[in-house]
């Protein structure tokens, strides 16, 4: 009886012990899924435009080129092309529930909180960069650090939404 009293308290001991790692752990991961850029390249490829269709770019996973990279991509251009009132649209729609690729897609990480596109027939996929070669303009590093300042401001303003 006292050896049996000894293994349900081990037991017990033992449950309580991997019951407070499995929470942590899971705690964990989702306080990283909030941190910008823990989880950046997950899921699918994802197509962003202007909203003037003049510049698109597309992530991906398999090259390491992030949302980040993205953003940061877009607001050089605004800086360099002066078109400071554009915004980023997002062209991927994201996928029916009966299809395989939704089941690995993270829905709630910031890259999907982009606004969609309505008007995509309107906008080419393929418009990468069309018109004048402004990107081609050169830029100071005090026009870098505010081009990482509002990448950082417009990434943390989709994820307060």
């Amino acid at each position: 009886m006292v050896y049996l009293n000894r293994f349900l308290r081990y037991i017990i001991l033992l449950a309580v012990v991997i019951f407070a790692f499995v929470t942590i752990v899971l705690a964990i991961i989702s306080y990283s899924r909030d941190i910008p850029f823990s989880y950046e390249n997950n899921g699918s490829d994802i197509l962003y435009h202007s909203s003037d269709g003049s510049w698109s770019a597309q992530e991906s996973m398999l090259y390491g080129y992030s949302f980040r990279q993205i953003v940061y991509d877009f607001e050089l251009y605004k800086l360099k092309c002066a078109k400071p009132d554009i915004y980023l649209v997002r062209l991927t729609a994201e996928k029916e529930f009966w299809r395989w690729s939704w089941w690995f897609d993270d829905y709630s990480s910031v890259k999907w909180r982009v606004p969609l596109s309505s008007d995509y027939s309107k906008q080419s996929a393929k418009a990468d960069h069309v018109g004048s070669n402004c990107e081609d303009n050169d830029v100071t590093n005090d026009e870098m650090d505010l081009v990482r300042l509002k990448t950082n401001q417009y990434i943390a303003g989709l994820i307060s939404k």
